[in-house]
């Protein structure tokens, strides 16, 4: 795979990872702790979450490829990305101005990890 490409793919690792979190402590009064009623199992292709003005700020979803997951900033830009799919896995930070700027892929070659400047230009990586 591209250099280039998995890092795009490193964002929507780091969104998975973080909707999860903000999921968990936004949602949860205590992690582990039972809500009366709450059903045991949720089936959906995608779910969205938005703020508290209904601005979208997270998506988990399915699609051909795989599961992944986007988190956006509070000016609706894609800020972190993370996704399965059959070639492997990877996470994605975004800055602000939709540079991608660290991407961490594993796939059937092994893990690399890329960094880079502001202007997208790779600065470190490995292998």
């Amino acid at each position: 795979m591209r250099r280039m490409s998995w890092l795009a793919y490193l964002g929507l690792v780091v969104a998975a990872f973080a909707g999860g979190y903000v999921a968990q402590r936004v949602s949860c009064p205590s992690a582990g702790a039972a809500l009366p009623g709450a059903a045991q199992i949720i089936s959906a292709q995608a779910f969205q979450v938005v703020d508290e003005n209904g601005r979208l700020r997270a998506v988990l979803s399915v699609t051909k490829d795989g599961p992944g997951v986007r988190l956006w900033d509070e000016n609706g830009k894609v800020r972190a990305m993370l996704f399965v799919d059959k070639n492997g896995s990877g996470l994605g930070l975004v800055d602000e101005n939709r540079t991608a700027r660290a991407a961490l892929y594993v796939g059937k070659d092994g893990p690399a990890l890329s960094l880079s400047d502001a202007n997208g230009k790779p600065v470190w990586s490995a292998p």
